[in-house]
């Protein structure tokens, strides 16, 4: 179960990424149904563990990614921490505002 890095626009949620101040700031959480189709209800996870990330160095902050929907262990352009990863597969979502 991977979870995407979201903005909402007009009630929808998208991708988003650390390209431009305006999304980075406008990251939201992580949707908890990737695979949901338009039109449908997708919940957005925006505190707590993030149960399910794979690949994660425990101890390591986590940023929004230049790449949309995803992180990364180094900042992207704009820099914008989301988490903190506390295994392997789990981040604790961080520096929501």
């Amino acid at each position: 179960r991977f979870k995407l890095v979201l903005a909402t626009i007009g009630g929808r949620i998208y991708r988003t990424s650390a390209l431009t101040a305006a999304q980075s700031n406008a990251f939201l959480g992580f949707a908890l149904d990737t695979s949901a189709i338009t039109g449908l209800t997708v919940p957005v996870q925006i505190s707590g563990e993030a149960i399910g990330l794979g690949a994660l160095t425990q101890g390591t902050f986590y940023y929004l990614s230049n790449t949309f929907g995803a992180i990364a262990a180094v900042a992207g352009t704009v820099t914008r921490k989301v988490g903190i990863a506390t295994s392997s597969t789990v981040l604790l979502i961080t520096d929501i505002w």
